[in-house]
């Protein structure tokens, strides 16, 4: 029989009652200390329970919920706390392993406490949810309340809910509780009446600036004098887009290069939301309806995005949140390569430069006249700039540029006397991805 004892410090090693093989006591040492590192590698789950204070809790108490550990220093523990799935960002922080929450009185309610435990090194990140329900004992009085406003419930709905500045916003009732051809329906704007009568189930109302809130409010009464009230918060943010691609146009050109095959468009949203820095939003990026994920998420207003069809406009959509979600924008640009790369001719004039007023499409010169020409290139994806190959002919036979280091000047000298007309074709290609050769002519008569 083999009999195991070992002692590194403290530690025991191995002692043998019978003579045996040393591979056998190396496989068990290996074991050994292989189940040990495994073991000191693990994290440890944080242990803790909830208290709840005051005991019993009714409707209109301040409920203090606290997280009791079992095993972890509170003070160097974050807490991060949600209610009702909202985050509480006041109440979360380092240390901070209680929340406070406002009951109302005479009202049932139910919270839904959730913690996010994270003690740092060595522990994993643990999150568990807590229910707190205060305890509600309704008067006579009130439970005749309540089912009046029961008969009289309603919702609002605004159309658009977070509108853009001057926009107009549609209100309309929503109600399964009573026939609201019958009731009498009173829409207020910061207080203001806007529209009244019986039936009156619909208004609408104008915003301003981004920034401006604006309280919408029904009130209704039925045939017996029932009466309640609801109140919707508007408020007035923008939602806007700037893009470009990575095309190339002259330096003198001052419209803006345009998508062409393959080029990259860098599209930038531009959220305005009142107090909110763009950088502290939430930005979902859509493709034709499928979520963009890796190019989703906080701060991340920019998106790169290359066409996949050509000659096909594709549908963007981007959906902005604040924070807390109150706020929330959704806007749609449609992108598309249909644009190819083109040439255009220009003249150069040898104490004016290249005239760029005039693209040249066909030109009378004086027999025995010298003309410089320059090509210039629009809309050409960046990637395709450093290859390519310019190709210049004269009545079907090819002739050199100007200078091999600017390919796209030419130069034509004419003899005097009668000379047919002359057609200048110019092809430029590329060997590393473009779809198809650019091409571009002019005719030439002399005079």
């Amino acid at each position: 029989m083999l009999k195991l004892s070992y002692r590194i410090g403290q530690t025991a090693m191995p002692t043998l009652s019978k003579k045996i093989p040393l591979c056998a006591v190396v496989i068990a040492l290996t074991a050994v200390f292989a189940i040990t590192i495994h073991v000191a590698s693990a994290q440890t789950v944080p242990s803790f329970g909830f208290t709840t204070e005051p005991i019993p809790l009714y409707a209109g108490d301040t409920a203090i919920v606290t997280v009791e550990s079992n095993n972890f220093a509170v003070g160097s523990t974050s807490f991060t706390w949600y209610v009702n799935d909202v985050v509480i960002p006041s109440a979360s922080g380092m240390g901070k392993n209680s929340i406070k929450i406002e009951t109302v009185k005479g009202k049932s309610e139910i919270f839904i406490v959730r913690v996010l435990v994270d003690p740092g090194a060595g522990f994993e990140p643990t999150e568990r949810q807590y229910i707190v329900a205060p305890t509600y004992v309704p008067i006579p009085a009130e439970i005749y309340n309540t089912q009046s406003q029961i008969r009289v419930s309603f919702k609002i709905n605004a159309y658009p809910r977070d509108p853009s500045p001057g926009q107009t916003v549609k209100l309309s009732l929503e109600t399964f509780s009573f026939d609201p051809n019958f009731a009498k329906i009173q829409w207020y704007v910061n207080d203001e009446l806007i529209a009244s009568g019986v039936g009156e189930r619909s208004a609408e109302t104008a915003v301003g600036s981004i920034g401006e809130t604006y309280s919408i409010r029904a009130d209704v009464t039925l045939p017996d004098g029932t009466i309640n009230s609801e109140t919707i918060l508007l408020q007035v943010s923008n939602l806007s887009f700037y893009w470009w691609v990575d095309s190339i146009a002259p330096p003198w050109y001052k419209g803006k290069a345009l998508p062409a095959p393959k080029s990259k468009i860098s599209i930038l949203a531009l959220p305005e939301f009142p107090g909110t820095s763009p950088q502290n939003l939430s930005y979902r990026w859509k493709h034709l309806d499928s979520t963009l994920s890796k190019q989703s998420g906080f701060g991340k207003s920019l998106l790169a995005f290359t066409p996949q069809f050509e000659g096909v406009e594709e549908t963007l959509s981007l959906t902005v949140k604040n924070f807390a979600g109150t706020i929330s924008k959704e806007k749609r640009i449609n992108v598309g390569a249909d644009r190819p790369p083109t040439i255009h001719f220009y003249r150069l004039k040898p104490l004016e430069g290249i005239d760029y007023a005039r693209t040249i499409t066909s030109l009378e010169l004086p027999a025995g006249e010298t003309l410089d020409v320059a090509a210039e290139l629009f809309h050409l994806p960046q990637q395709f700039r450093d290859s390519l190959r310019y190709a210049w002919a004269l009545n079907g036979e090819g002739v050199p540029s100007k200078d091999p280091a600017a390919p796209g000047l030419l130069t034509i000298r004419s003899e005097e006397g009668a000379i047919l007309p002359q057609f200048i074709y110019l092809v430029i290609s590329n060997k590393t991805g473009l779809t198809s050769q650019m091409s571009n002519s002019f005719g030439l008569i002399y005079r």
